[in-house]
């Protein structure tokens, strides 16, 4: 991925530089494939990034043991991203974030990090308007109340 691409996925979680470059995660799971739920984690966020130069609407799900917790469909500008933070499970849990754009859809189980309890979760629209991948980082500051 491109390093300006990851910047911008910096700029929609509000993650700082140098967490950017200690912790970001590129899961593996592309269009089609989903993990195994994780460790349990909190959410912080849930972010689409679209790095296409056409808006696209983009449908995000949380769920947890098959059921769905939160789902929302978003209106993505060109070359913008979107953050969720409404609606998103306030506890720990063993998440599956799900986006789905034009019948496409990637999943992922945040809690694979392992390392952090509390993460940031970007889906990415690719420049060819296709689901990229879901990229995680670590944001314990927003689940814990602190600021770095």
């Amino acid at each position: 991925m491109k390093r300006r691409h990851v910047l911008l996925a910096a700029a929609a979680t509000g993650a700082s530089a140098a967490a950017l470059g200690a912790g970001w995660r590129v899961f593996g799971l592309e269009a089609g494939q989903s993990g195994r739920a994780g460790a349990p984690v909190r959410l912080a966020s849930v972010s689409v990034l679209n790095i296409d130069d056409r808006p696209h609407e983009v449908t995000v799900s949380v769920s947890r043991d098959g059921e769905t917790l939160a789902e929302r469909t978003v209106d993505v500008d060109p070359e913008s991203a979107s953050s969720l933070t409404d609606g998103l499970p306030a506890r720990a849990g063993r998440y599956r974030v799900r986006a789905t754009l034009g019948g496409e859809t990637i999943a992922a189980s945040p809690g694979d990090s392992r390392a952090h309890d509390c993460l940031d979760v970007v889906a990415t629209v690719e420049r060819d308007g296709s689901l990229g991948t879901m990229l995680v980082s670590p944001d314990d500051a927003a689940c814990h109340g602190t600021t770095e």
